[in-house]
Parts: structure tokens; sequence; C-alpha cells
């Protein structure tokens, strides 16, 4: 049944687990007040290279402000992490057995103009959900609210150190050949590995706390 009253953090083509909870609700309710935090899906998402997990991270601008709004996080362009970022999800799965369907609209985003991290992160939501066909509306909310004020609160159980997938998953990965299967990447490596059946994944897939 979907759910009404859920919030997500914004984040860089989000895990697994971050969407497998959006698809179940009647619209995405996004957190655009919520202050920053490091070591986050905010700025990083992790696919499968050639020697196991991989984690591109998106470089931010460092502000003397104590406390910043994601909303507010500037990134840094001093390198080309988006050329980098590219070349690392290309070698990765360039093998994989939907790359070549999709390559071009993800490559395009890593083209475009400079943009912030929270448009640059929400451009990359809004193609994973075009890809998996899923139609879901998003709402922001602007000030903040605590937990309780939730049916459910996934600003922090979806984390990068915190595993929340149920049961073991499985699906055919562009590595499995050479090392066991990593659950919960980035979104990037279900639709590139299962093309089409992402979606019927995603609603197969449970988290703890849902």
């Amino acid at each position: 049944m979907p759910q009404n009253n859920c919030v997500h953090s914004i984040a860089y083509f989000p895990p697994i687990s971050w969407f497998a909870t959006a698809i179940h609700q009647n619209y995405l309710m996004i957190d655009a007040s919520e202050n920053y935090q490091k070591q986050s899906y905010r700025n990083r998402c992790i696919i499968q290279g050639p020697n196991g997990k991989l984690s591109l991270s998106i470089p931010i601008e460092h502000s003397k402000r104590e406390k910043l709004k994601t909303s507010e996080v500037v990134i840094s362009h001093k390198e080309d992490w988006r050329k980098q970022h590219w070349k690392s999800i290309e070698s990765s799965y360039r093998r994989s057995a939907y790359f070549e369907y999709y390559e071009d609209q993800f490559e395009l985003i890593y083209r475009e103009p400079k943009l912030s991290l929270w448009d640059f992160n929400l451009r990359s939501i809004e193609l994973a959900l075009n890809l998996l066909q899923v139609s879901l509306p998003l709402n922001f909310i602007e000030h903040y609210h605590p937990s309780e004020s939730f049916e459910k609160d996934y600003r922090d159980i979806i984390h990068p150190k915190k595993p929340v997938l149920k049961g073991n998953h499985t699906y055919f990965q562009v590595f499995s050949d050479r090392m066991p299967f990593l659950s919960d990447l980035s979104i990037l490596d279900l639709i590139f590995n299962l093309g089409p059946q992402s979606l019927e994944y995603l609603k197969n897939v449970s988290i703890n706390n849902s």
C-alpha cells in the first residue's frame, strides 16, 4: 500500500534502498531544509568497480559557517570531477547488459553546465525515476520537521555506514565472475545490470525499519 508521509534526503544517484522505499509512496518528499552531513549519500554514490566497491564523491566548497543546508552547498570545480566520475562509471559498466542503452542519457548529466549539489542530485534522481518508468510527484520540505512528524523518516536510516536491506536479493553484476555480490549499491548498478527489470526488483526489496 502506498505511503503518504515519508521523507528522504537528497542524494547523488541514491542507493537501491532509497528507491525501494520511494516507489511505494504516492509522492516523493525530500527534505530541502536539513543540514548537510559529511560522509553520506548527499555527495557520494557507491558503484561496483573492478576491485570492489568504488565511492564517487562530489567535491564541495568549504564554508566558514558551522552548519550549512544541503540545498546551499556549492560544488567545487577546482578539478574535473564530472569527467573523472563518468570515466569511472564507463569503465565499470561498459560490459554490463544495458549500459549501451542508457549511457547517452547518463553522460548528458555530466556534460551539463555547472550545477549546485542540490540541483545535480535532483537531476540524477529524476533521470533514474524516468528510466525506471516511475511517475512520482516531488514535494520539498522547506522547514525542518523532526522524525516524529513522519510515518517513516529515511533521512538517517539510509546511510553508507548502515546496511539496511533485508535478505539476500542478488542479481547478476558485471564483475560477478571475480567477486561476491555487492548489496545496496547506487541505482546505477541496478539499471545497468537489470535494465527494464529494475523496477520489479525494487518492488520485491524491503529494508530494516520499513
